[in-house]
């Protein structure tokens, strides 16, 4: 890629909400839509001046501009895709939509510090881990913060989940079956915690509803600079098919001032039943349904039942799988 010319956008250390940008960046997992908008004084004449349809899937860098003595440093964070871009007239405004790739290394030639949204000629890339992209950052932001990144959510048979989008969408989301356990697998950073001392800055993770239960009842501390901690979590059963659930990340900086609301993230779980899934508690309710009228039917040889007498081996039979079916109904689905 190198003396390649490629789209970037910049976010800067000049306001809390731009560094925020930056935290979501980094800590969103592959295949993520994140929002991004400029003014379009900021915008190159080129990209606003270009077809939308043109725009879409075109490769973006996007980069962490910071103050550096009398200069600026040019950070590259990660990789992207441009999903979708809108430009408003009556806002004058460019909403671009990424979806996010690797993180990188990237080298550019910077001839116009007032435009954040433009293409620049790329001098070089290489592919860097997450670990890399936190200590390339970690001194333009508050000492305390906590970084995070969600490397994927897997099943209990370690299968990865993949991120579903629409195109016609602007954001992405995870889409997981009522009934079933997973696992958010997480990297966690806390950078300038010294050997042996004691974290006070945390992760704080949860639900907005009752569909997703939490496997883990406190925040996310952090003993060393550097770890894995994964979060197993349940998918509650639901009279709907399909209901919509996030799972928000607030990283708590400032125990007495919490004012880092820019920094939440969350994560869209769209919850279904799975057709498999349907397709048993169907089956389940035919056999209990004629289990249910045969045992019925057959109630006055029930009542005269002895030793004595024939087995009607049917009958039986049919009592079994009748048992098998409210059981199983009781204790898969909740059906009492």
């Amino acid at each position: 890629m190198k003396n390649k010319e490629i789209i970037c956008a910049l976010s800067s250390d000049s306001r809390e909400l731009y560094k925020a940008d930056i935290y979501k960046t980094l800590s969103m997992p592959e295949n993520f839509i994140l929002h991004f908008r400029y003014k379009y004084k900021y915008v190159d004449e080129k990209i606003l001046n270009d077809d939308i349809e043109k725009l879409k899937e075109k490769k973006v860098v996007i980069f962490f501009v910071a103050k550096k003595d009398d200069d600026y440093e040019y950070i590259s964070i990660r990789k992207a895709n441009i999903h979708h871009i809108e430009k408003s007239d009556n806002t004058e405004l460019v909403n671009i939509y990424l979806k996010l790739g690797e993180f990188t290394n990237t080298k550019i030639n910077i001839n116009n510090n007032d435009i954040l949204l433009k293409y620049i000629t790329c001098n070089g890339e290489e592919k860097v881990s997450w670990k890399n992209r936190i200590e390339k950052v970690r001194n333009y932001f508050d000492k305390n913060v906590i970084y995070y990144f969600i490397e994927n959510i897997t099943d209990k048979k370690n299968r990865k989940i993949s991120i579903k989008f629409n195109y016609n969408s602007k954001y992405s989301y995870y889409k997981l079956k009522q009934g079933k356990e997973y696992i958010i697998n997480l990297a966690i950073s806390n950078p300038f915690l010294a050997i042996g001392s004691k974290s006070e800055n945390y992760l704080e993770v949860k639900t907005n509803n009752n569909d997703i239960i939490l496997n883990r009842t406190l925040p996310i501390y952090s003993s060393v600079q550097f770890d894995n901690i994964q979060i197993p979590f349940f998918i509650t059963y639901s009279n709907y098919y399909k209901i919509t659930s996030h799972i928000l990340f607030k990283p708590i900086i400032n125990l007495k001032e919490n004012n880092y609301n820019e920094y939440i993230s969350d994560i869209k779980i769209e919850k279904v039943n799975g057709y498999i899934e349907s397709v048993i508690f169907g089956l389940l309710s035919i056999f209990f349904l004629i289990g249910f009228f045969i045992i019925k039917d057959n109630s006055y040889s029930l009542s005269l039942f002895s030793l004595k007498l024939r087995l009607n081996i049917k009958l039986v039979i049919v009592i079994i799988i009748f048992f098998i079916s409210t059981s199983v109904l009781f204790h898969k689905y909740n059906k009492k």
